[in-house]
Parts: structure tokens; sequence; C-alpha cells
């Protein structure tokens, strides 16, 4: 494992390990569509302060999809600026989780997704949709940047925790 990052808060130090090429995969799948945002789910195993991230999992943004319509509406969601990730996918990869049932057999450690044309910079809908404990990543094609924010699962908003 090689430390991914390490994060400093008030009550928090938490160091995300990662295995060789995890971050490489999702810089990628972020620089697969230059134009719309795309998202992905990080697992792993969360020891206390250490979270190992051990799996990504490519999550398809459906905020395009007509067949989503109603979502999308529900959600006011943009075609610009929003992501929706595809719900049997979401819900595949989140079964997969603690979040969904206590014996399973990953934790959700990073929620993924990019702003193509804008730095990567929490934005009133990241911080409005952020829920779950995890580190979410924000990746920006356009300038080559990663930020690294925190939500502890029960407030609205983040903690910067780095950028790259």
């Amino acid at each position: 494992m090689i430390n991914f990052i390490q994060y400093h808060n008030k009550t928090s130090n938490i160091i995300i390990d990662h295995n060789d090429g995890i971050l490489e995969e999702m810089i990628a799948h972020g620089n697969s569509n230059l134009q719309d945002e795309v998202c992905g789910i990080g697992l792993g195993h969360k020891n206390n302060n250490i979270w190992n991230l051990t799996k990504f999992i490519p999550l398809d943004n459906v905020v395009k999809d007509e067949n989503f319509a109603e979502i999308k509406s529900q959600l006011n969601a943009n075609d610009l600026t929003d992501y929706i990730p595809h719900p049997a996918q979401w819900l595949n990869a989140i079964s997969q989780t603690t979040h969904f049932a206590k014996d399973a057999e990953f934790d959700l450690v990073v929620l993924f997704h990019t702003h193509p044309h804008n730095h990567p910079r929490p934005s009133m809908t990241d911080i409005r949709g952020a829920g779950y404990e995890a580190v979410y990543i924000i990746y920006s094609p356009c300038y080559n940047e990663i930020s690294y924010n925190y939500n502890n699962g029960v407030t609205r908003g983040f903690e910067n925790a780095g950028y790259r």
C-alpha cells in the first residue's frame, strides 16, 4: 500500500492508503469524458483513522439519459454541471458496503466525480449532496487538478483535505 493522502482536521487524522494504480484508474475514468461529469465510488476498509482504498467502481452519469428524466427533474439537475450515478449501478456498489449491511465486505471510502471545465472545488450541488462519511475526490481534467474533501456523514459540507 502507498500513502494516498493524509487528512488533518480538529477531530480527525485520516490516512487513506490505496493499491498501486487505483488513483490512475480514477483519473483515466475522469479523462474518459471531457465534456460531462463522470463519477465513481471507492471501496475498502476503515480501521480507525487508516482507510484502505482497495476497489474503484466507475459509475455511469445518467443526467442526460431520457430514461432518468424524472429523477433529473426531482433533483433539479443540470446537464452541464451535475451528475446522477446510474441508480442500479449505485445500488450495486453501495450494497457492497457497511452503509447497506453491517456485515458487508467493504466500507465506503471515496466518492469520486469530475468538474471537466472548472477547478475541482466543491460546488453548491456537491455540498448539498454530501451525506456519506467519505473523502470526496473531485478531479478536473481541464486543469489536471485533484481536490480531496472530507464529509463526516452527519453535517452538510466539506472540510478541505488538500489539492494536488
